[in-house]
C-alpha cells in the first residue's frame, strides 16, 4: 500500500468511525461547499496524488474524473471541503520539504 492508499483508508476509517459514535456529524443541515471549493480541493488533491507517485501509470484525466464523481456523490459540507483542502495543502508543504 502506498501513501495515498493509506491516507484514504485512514480517513475513511476515521470517518467511519466519528459518524458512528456522534450521528448528528451528518446533518443536512451543513453547509454545502460551493463548486469553487470542490474545483480546488480535487486540483490540489490530484497534485498531492502526482507528488506522492500515486499517478505514475494512471491517468491524471481519469483520476480527475473519479474524484469529481466521489464528490458529486459524497456533497460534502463547506467545513468538510476546507479540512480536506488543509490535508492536501499540508502533504503538498510536506513534498516540497522532503524534496525530490
Amino acid at each position: 500500500m502506498n501513501l495515498a492508499q493509506a491516507v484514504t483508508v485512514t480517513c475513511a476509517q476515521l470517518l467511519h468511525a466519528h459518524l458512528d459514535t456522534c450521528p448528528e456529524a451528518s446533518s443536512p443541515t451543513d453547509e454545502p461547499a460551493p463548486a469553487w471549493l470542490q474545483d480546488a480541493v480535487i486540483n490540489e488533491g490530484v497534485e498531492v496524488l502526482q507528488a506522492a507517485g500515486y499517478l505514475r501509470g494512471r491517468s491524471p484525466v481519469q483520476v480527475h474524473g473519479t474524484l469529481y464523481r466521489l464528490f458529486g456523490r459524497s456533497r460534502p459540507s463547506k467545513d468538510e471541503a476546507e479540512i480536506l483542502r488543509g490535508m492536501a495543502q499540508q502533504l503538498q508543504w510536506w513534498f516540497k520539504e522532503r524534496g525530490p
